[in-house]
């Protein structure tokens, strides 16, 4: 069943509610020694937590596991609410019980953390009291996973479902990052937590819902026992069926995949007729749904674009004709542009290129729009200003990380992309060997959509070979580049006032923000231009993808530059993310809003924009 050495994959953290505590439990349910070619499988259940918020579901969850693994062949090691010298002893235990012929699954249901870059699973008597002590008391889910692999087990499999919030924050605590930090596995590897990041994970559908397990939960103990399908199957089924179960009642959940396995493993093995038959029985789905959802979001709009995006995406969707007839109806009644305009609401075409004007951009008025070749982005001129970067103490949901505010001068002009980079300019720059990643769409198409599953290394790629096709210095934004042309002058949270709608970003609307209504838009990326540009010319720079910065993380600005350039010091590994994306809450989309991510990681929901100073 296995076709490599060994497969690492998956880490599922479950953090599902709010109950009492409760005494500590421990239970095995085989103690035999592994002996070759045997599954063995650590489940561990966290609910009883004295001095963090205690769960609900964690306990239940890891039984059901248990019993699942147990159905599927796996002999099962079961703890529950496990102190930090439990922990550390089964963990221990259970590497010594592997050997090279073993097939490993490990379990953990509980608080999970994420400190620097490194993530921790947390013991249920974990204090917290500063970032030190938890570093000592908890467990470091790289240890786990070191583990496993110093074994050479012929197969493991780390399963974590996970809420990618952080529990000390809800305690009242300032510890830690937003929650669990994305995974970036190594080949051979593949990891899935059970909601996105910043997002929570369902317990229950409705206060009527009686399942002792949480959403994700049962939908894995499902899927896991269908005959013939390889878990890469598996997983991807369950990612669709928690977002559909998830959108019947409003709420987004999209299980992060992390996927750089390499052969094949089937928790029940069987033919591949049957593999087929169940893949294709796995998710009743409606083929209609997506085309429904799309049109409900955009029938009333008045953007030309968003018609546009509709019929790109559904060239023979069921409301083709309504959005060609709504369309026309928009394009007669507007107003014709002045002569001399030259932006547009979507990215040009080889056809519709301006050429670059001649002279520095210091020279150019504010506002030109021009490109320096025909593959090369649009850009547009930024001119020289001060403004206030980072958020006040007022601010609804803002983070620490955005202070203290301080004054930031931006003394000469620059160009900003119109745009977000796109799958047409990215495939560019690899025709011409600039850029090796060939990173895939998520069959959301390419064209005029954003490229995505680009890591800040590759953007790096990007702009270097930019810089050499067109003779002039282009990079990422710095961070204070990067919020002064979101913020395009104005000192509210987002760049459109002090709330946000869905006719003004590609985000998650089925969360509000303060004033924010909420809706229903697509899952996915949309192509760039379809929405509103802020007051500089820009469109995108709130949703659609997360755009890499120029900077190294520090977690305040004490100390961070004051002239507009690129902060080079602090924590270069991990490089700063700004504007939220496709799946983000709007509290992510705040113009003041960072992130932390590994300059290595490549998402769904990562992109870049690009700058030119002269």
């Amino acid at each position: 069943m296995i076709k490599s050495s060994q497969l690492l994959l998956l880490l599922f953290f479950s953090v599902f509610g709010l109950a009492g505590a409760a005494h500590a439990q421990q239970r095995t349910l085989s103690v035999q020694p592994a002996s070759s070619g045997q599954r063995l499988a650590l489940v561990i259940g966290n609910d009883a937590y004295q001095k963090i918020p205690a769960l609900r579901n964690a306990r239940a969850d890891a039984r059901a596991m248990a019993q699942a693994l147990q159905q599927t062949g796996f002999e099962v090691i079961l703890r529950l609410d496990q102190t930090e010298r439990q922990l550390r002893e089964s963990v221990r235990n259970f590497k010594a019980r592997l050997n090279g012929g073993s097939e490993a699954v490990f379990y953990f249901a509980g608080h999970g953390v994420q400190l620097g870059s490194a993530n921790y699973l947390l013991p249920v008597d974990v204090a917290g009291d500063n970032e030190d002590q938890v570093k000592d008391d908890a467990m470091p889910l790289q240890r786990v996973l070191d583990d496993l692999a110093d074994q050479k087990v012929r197969f493991s499999l780390a399963i974590v479902d996970a809420c990618r919030n952080n529990p000390f924050r809800t305690a009242g605590r300032a510890i830690g990052g937003r929650g669990l930090a994305p995974t970036n596995p190594a080949t051979g590897q593949m990891v899935l937590y059970s909601a996105g990041a910043g997002q929570t994970a369902l317990d229950r559908l409705t206060d009527s819902d009686r399942d002792p397990n949480g959403l994700f939960t049962r939908v894995l103990l499902k899927e896991m026992q269908r005959p013939g399908v390889s878990v890469d199957r598996v997983l991807r089924n369950v990612r669709d069926e928690v977002v559909r179960m998830a959108k019947s009642v409003g709420h987004e959940q999209v299980p992060a995949l992390y996927d750089q396995a390499i052969g094949e493993f089937y928790f029940r093995a069987g033919t591949a007729v049957a593999s087929a038959a169940a893949a294709t029985a796995a998710i009743p789905t409606d083929p209609g749904a997506n085309d429904r959802v799309f049109w409900e979001s955009v029938k009333d709009s008045k953007n030309v674009d968003e018609l546009k995006a509709y019929l790109e995406q559904f060239a023979n969707g069921q409301f083709v004709a309504l959005a060609r007839t709504r369309l026309r109806a928009l394009e007669q009644s507007a107003p014709r542009p002045p002569a001399a305009q030259v932006a547009s609401a979507a990215p040009s075409t080889a056809t519709t290129q301006q050429a670059a004007p001649a002279g520095s951009l210091a020279s150019m008025t504010r506002g030109t729009v021009f490109r320096d070749c025909a593959d090369c982005p649009d850009m547009v001129v930024i001119p020289p200003g001060s403004f206030t970067m980072g958020s006040p103490a007022s601010e609804p949901l803002r983070e620490s990380d955005e202070g203290p505010q301080h004054t930031v001068t931006i003394a000469r002009p620059f160009a900003a992309g119109k745009f977000e980079v796109t799958f047409d300019e990215w495939d560019a720059c690899v025709r011409e060997g600039g850029c090796s990643h060939r990173p895939g769409d998520q069959g959301w198409g390419r064209g005029k959509r954003p490229v995505i599953n680009v890591s800040w290394q590759d953007a790096k790629a990007y702009t270097e070979w930019l810089s050499r096709k067109s003779r002039k210095t282009y990079r990422l934004l710095s961070e204070a580049q990067w919020e002064y042309v979101a913020r395009a002058g104005t000192t509210t949270a987002f760049s459109f006032g002090a709330s946000i709608t869905p006719q003004q970003a590609n985000y998650n609307t089925s969360v509000s923000y303060v004033g924010s209504p909420v809706a229903i838009t697509p899952r996915g990326t949309v192509p760039v231009g379809g929405y509103p540009a802020n007051a500089f010319g820009l469109h995108d720079v709130h949703g659609n993808v997360w755009e890499w910065t120029e900077d190294c993380w520090n977690g305040s600005y004490a100390g961070a530059p004051t002239d507009g350039s690129a902060w080079a010091s602090g924590d270069c590994s991990q490089r700063v993310l700004r504007g939220g994306s496709w799946i983000s809450n709007p509290q992510l989309l705040l113009s003041a809003n960072r992130y932390l991510a590994s300059a290595s990681l490549r998402l769904s929901d990562i992109g870049f924009r690009v700058s030119r100073t002269d």
